[in-house]
């Protein structure tokens, strides 16, 4: 179930709390005193079993925090800003150049909701794309 990874991070979380108990007897001799902690190390073992358990759960933590990282980051990303998560559709802004020999061009025309327009070599492939008007 865990792996040598889970292992060598939870070795470096007790390191940690080894070292950092060690700076803060150093700094505080009285309160770590009350807490069974001295400069060589923990000499309480409860204390000891409690910073082995901080450091398996700090490490579960950090694992699952690895684990899940792009999940969480969409979730963010959704929360943040929630229009660049969503999906667009294929949007295009035509202009249209029409042929003046035409009469009815030379006057407003509108295009219907629905109308299809085909564009011809908008893309290295050549392939034509068909937008229909909203």
């Amino acid at each position: 179930m865990f792996s040598e990874r889970f292992l060598q991070l939870y070795n470096d979380e007790l390191r940690y709390f080894r070292e950092a108990g060690r700076q803060f007897a150093s700094s505080h001799p009285q309160v770590a005193q009350h807490l069974g902690m001295h400069i060589d190390g923990v000499l309480d073992p409860f204390v000891e079993r409690l910073l082995e358990g901080s450091a398996f759960l700090c490490t579960r933590i950090q694992e699952k925090l690895n684990n899940e990282q792009p999940e969480f980051a969409l979730q963010m990303l959704s929360r943040l800003a929630p229009l660049w998560y969503t999906p667009v559709p294929a949007i295009a802004t035509v202009a249209i150049k029409p042929d003046l020999s035409f009469p009815q061009w030379h006057s407003q025309v509108d295009l219907p909701r629905g109308s299809r327009m085909t564009l011809n070599d908008i893309s290295l492939n050549n392939k034509p794309a068909t937008f229909t008007t909203a």
